[in-house]
């Protein structure tokens, strides 16, 4: 489920041209690390886990553009 939202959120903005294509796996890989692993007990843990990633993606490359910007 994280895995899966962050790749939807970094292609999405991939495919406006806010996100260089390198940037991707570099988006999903952080999105992964920042997640901390737990027992999925219910379709709602899914679910929260879908929202929190995709936050979290777009988080990524909100900081990651503001760095490019100013540099």
């Amino acid at each position: 489920s994280v895995l899966n939202a962050a790749n939807e959120e970094a292609v999405s903005q991939f495919l406006v041209r806010g996100l260089p294509f390198t940037g991707i796996p570099e988006t999903i890989a952080a999105v992964m690390d920042d997640h901390p692993t737990s027992a999925v007990g219910s379709l709602d843990d899914v679910l929260a886990a879908d929202v929190w990633a995709r936050a979290r993606a777009r988080e990524r490359m909100q900081s990651r553009a503001a760095i490019g910007a100013s540099a």
